[in-house]
This record gives C-alpha cells, structure tokens and sequence, in this order.
C-alpha cells in the first residue's frame, strides 16, 4: 500500500480555448476537474497503476464533500478532517494558437499547530501499513522548523520507506532526515542550498565523459550526485534521486547514473511529475524487498512513460495506461558511470 501526505490539496479545474485574450470574454472548448496538488496527483496515478492507496488531507468549504467523493469513486482511502480555512482552487488554462499553459494557483491555507500535529498523527498511523509514504506539495507557511524532518523520522520508525516531492527549506530539511526518494525538478535542485557544485559543473561534457549529452542534462547529473553525495551520512543512505527535465526527460541517480529522453512532447504539462512519482512508488511497491538496480530503473522508465502519456491530457495525472505502455517503450536510456 502506498500513503500519501496532502498538506496543500486542491480542485484543480483545466480549461482549454482558442487564445487567451486579456481584458475579454474567452469561451472555453474543453474543461475538466480533478482532485489535486501534488500528493492527491500522485495518488491518483499510482492508483490508476493498480497500487492500494491512502491519503490524509486537511479539506474545507465546498470543495470537501466534492474531492472526497472524487476520491472515493477512484477506490482511494481518505482519511481527512476539517480544515479552518477552504480548500484552495487552482485553474489551468490552455490556449490551442500559442500552445502555452496559463496557471492561476491560490496560495495553501494556512494550518494550526493543532491542525499540523494532527495531519502528522494521521500519517504515522497511516505509515504503519505502508510500504512507502509521500510527502509532497507546498506545505502552509504556518510549518514551524523541524517539523518535516520530524514527520520522516516517525514514518520511517513505523516501517515505512519515505518518498518526497517538496522544495526550498523543506527539501532541505527534508532531506537531513533520509527519505529513500526524492524527486524535483531542476530548478528545484538548482535553488536547493546545498553548498558549492563541483568545479566540474561549469564544464560538463569533460566530467564522465559525457560527450552527447545537453547542458540541461549535464547540470542535472551533477546536481544528482551533489544531493546524493551530501544527504548520505552513517544513519542514512543516499536517497535515490529523480531530477526531471519538463518534456525532455529526466535523470536517475542511485547505484548507476542514468539520463531518459521522452521522444513524444505533449500538449500539456500539468502534473506529468505527479504521475512520474506515482507511478514509479506503484511499481517500487508492487516490486517489494529487495528492489534491484534494475528493477528500479525499470519504475522510473515506467513512470516518465505514464507522464508523457498525462502531457497528452489536460488535466494532471490523467492518463492512458496503454499509451503509457507505448511510450515507455520509446524512452531512450543512457547509462553513464559512476564516479
């Protein structure tokens, strides 16, 4: 079973027109809603993989009543109170002539001591039948110091493995606290404070020989092995880290270095990370003890496959298993080594 950790969830509208036009009526062609933000998103993906789900989320005004029975409809477990504040809306509109996504997102609601130390309860008694838990998406600025490095210290105490999507001084922290996954974006991983780069940054394609390989790639790497390099210590191992490219790829770092090129750009780019980490949690899962090298390279290409299937859709972590299937068959993979 997979958990999940929603501190920021949301209903999450797509709309499709012709051009957005400021300052006009624009009439909408297409629309569609879903439960979201990134946890939600992510559920919602390793559902459609197959995997046992559960998720704990704080919910309010109107939109309660409508992601829980979203939820329920999905076959996904909800375990959620009432929140002070409603739940957050966030719009994502796609205009056909400029083929550019516009994202209107309201900022989380703010949550109580109270609130926070009972969302942190709910998911240590969640992580108990766990085989992983995700924490993801932007946390309340209401979140004092310590706290997340907290909450993976208790889920791992209650037998479940950790996987976070999060930035900034969460992600720090975060990471100080060992998860065993971690998946961000690369500008994520750029503004992480982790300290200087190796010298060999500025100058990529003469570290590991990478001839053949893009800047974006390049730098990801290097951030890759930087994070794994510094969150590694005697208590922790180094946590397997994802990096992602918006549509060109991503990259893999754990006991081999990998880069994965989508060959297929979709239309729409809302929520394909979601589905990546959802998918790759539900193959991990089903994978069970012990996941070999190849067995996890196999989730991430899996996952990138399912992502780009959700940039042919316009709402997030909505997609086509048998596109997914195609897709990632598609995928190219380089294997660097490890130094």
């Amino acid at each position: 079973m997979i958990g999940a950790i929603s501190y920021s969830p949301s209903v999450d509208r797509g709309l499709v027109v012709q051009d957005v036009r400021i300052g006009e009526i624009n009439r909408v062609e297409l629309q569609g809603q879903v439960a979201g933000g990134k946890a939600i998103n992510a559920a919602r993906a390793a559902r459609f993989w197959g995997s046992e789900v559960h998720v704990v989320a704080p919910l309010g005004g109107y939109g309660r009543e409508w992601i829980t029975q979203e939820l329920r409809n999905l076959g996904i477990v909800l375990s959620e109170f009432v929140a002070q504040y409603p739940t957050r809306v966030c719009e994502s509109v796609f205009s056909r002539s400029s083929q550019e996504l516009t994202e209107f997102y309201e900022l989380a609601p703010k949550l109580s001591y109270e609130e926070l130390e009972l969302l942190a309860d709910m998911a240590r008694d969640l992580a108990k039948g766990a085989s992983w838990t995700l924490v993801a998406g932007s946390l309340p600025s209401s979140t004092g110091k310590g706290y997340v490095g907290r909450l993976i210290e208790s889920l791992h105490a209650r037998g479940s493995k950790v996987a976070v999507d999060l930035s900034g001084a969460h992600l720090a922290e975060a990471l100080m606290a060992g998860p065993e996954l971690v998946k961000i974006n690369l500008d994520e991983a750029s503004n992480l404070e982790y300290g200087s780069l190796p010298e060999t940054s500025n100058s990529p394609q003469q570290d590991l020989g990478r001839t053949g390989l893009t800047a974006q790639e390049a730098q990801a790497l290097d951030l890759a092995r930087h994070i794994r390099n510094k969150y590694s210590g005697s208590k922790n191992s180094p946590p397997i880290t994802v990096i992602t490219l918006g549509s060109h790829g991503a990259v893999l770092a754990h006991e081999r270095l990998v880069v994965a090129r989508n060959r297929h750009l979709g239309l729409y780019g809302n929520g394909c990370g979601d589905t990546l980490m959802g998918v790759m949690l539900s193959c991990l899962d089903k994978l069970g003890e012990p996941s070999t090298p190849a067995g996890l390279e196999e989730a991430f290409r899996a996952g990138l496959g399912a992502s780009v299937a959700n940039a042919m859709e316009p709402l997030p972590a909505v997609f086509s298993r048998e596109d997914a299937g195609i897709f990632s068959a598609q995928i190219g993979i380089i294997h660097l080594p490890r130094k």
